[in-house]
């Protein structure tokens, strides 16, 4: 596509003017303007470079603060503006690396809507009850798989049934694969060049699951850091519009979303590597099925 086809990256913090509307008996000022992947980053305090977050919705989306220099994007991951500031003061971008896992709260709601489970919040007692998921594989691309694999026709791919299978063996495996998908995305992002982090900043309803979330600090061998709130692309957007207004700073920010819990990782890293390795193996054969 022809660059001149494309609108012009506009600063995200600046004074835009005010907002109205009849129900509030006034105006506001509006000083921040971004999408909601970029706002999670910062609504998890992700403002230095290196510190990532994932957001647990619908779909997985990773997204790692590249810093201030224009990236080059590792393969399989999108290189994008985070946020940017206008003004002679301080003008600049922050960039980011993101990919998408875009099948995770979907499959959840897929095992109540067959009938494995009652309720989405029962899945992570049921993973608990059992060992493992007893050689069950599940691959969540109902809609395509997402990065780093970028296949539009994939679809979702279930295997090793056998009559000892339960729904607890079904509901782990699901809950299983979207952990393997987000490691996934930042071993692209780490091969890449990218640092790994402290730990990993998570947001979004899927996080409520505390299996899914000790598992992936097993298989990252990174904690998992849990925020004040769920809703970290309201409390970014909300932080940055602060920011651009003076109100506040990046490190009262940092501080306002500090971590209320944090999952520590369990598993060697020679344990970790060879249920990896075992998931790649697996996805090379299932990436195969149509």
């Amino acid at each position: 596509m022809p660059e001149d086809y494309l609108p012009a990256v506009r600063p995200t913090l600046g004074d835009w003017g005010e907002l109205h509307h009849p129900s509030w008996g006034g105006s506001l000022p509006w000083r921040a303007s971004l999408v909601d992947q970029p706002a999670a980053l910062a609504g998890n305090g992700c403002f230095a470079e290196d510190e990532t977050k994932v957001t647990y919705g619908t779909g997985c989306f990773v997204v790692v603060n590249a810093g201030v220099k224009r990236p080059e994007p590792p393969e399989g991951l999108l290189a994008s503006v985070a946020w940017s500031r206008g003004g002679a003061e301080s003008p600049g971008f922050t960039y980011a690396l993101d990919g998408g896992v875009f099948t995770a709260g979907t499959a959840m709601n897929w095992l109540r809507s067959v009938g494995i489970v009652a309720d989405v919040a029962e899945t992570a007692d049921l993973a608990l009850s059992v060992e493992d998921a007893a050689g069950v594989r599940f691959l969540p691309a109902f809609t395509g798989l997402g990065a780093p694999w970028w296949e539009g026709d994939a679809r979702g791919v279930l295997s090793g049934l056998t009559g000892g299978t339960t729904k607890a063996h079904l509901v782990r495996a699901v809950l299983d694969a979207i952990a393997f998908r987000v490691r996934d995305v930042l071993e692209a992002a780490w091969k890449g060049g990218q640092f790994r982090p402290q730990g990993l900043r998570v947001d979004g309803g899927l996080t409520k699951n505390r299996y899914l979330m000790q598992r992936q600090a097993d298989l990252l061998g990174l904690p998992v850091e849990l925020g004040p709130g769920s809703e970290a692309t309201a409390t970014g957007a909300a932080a940055l519009a602060a920011i651009s207004a003076g109100l506040i700073d990046e490190r009262q920010v940092k501080e306002r979303v500090e971590a209320r819990d944090a999952f520590q990782p369990r598993l060697s890293k020679d344990e970790r590597d060879t249920e990896y390795a075992g998931w790649l193996d697996w996805l090379r054969q299932a990436r195969e099925l149509r």
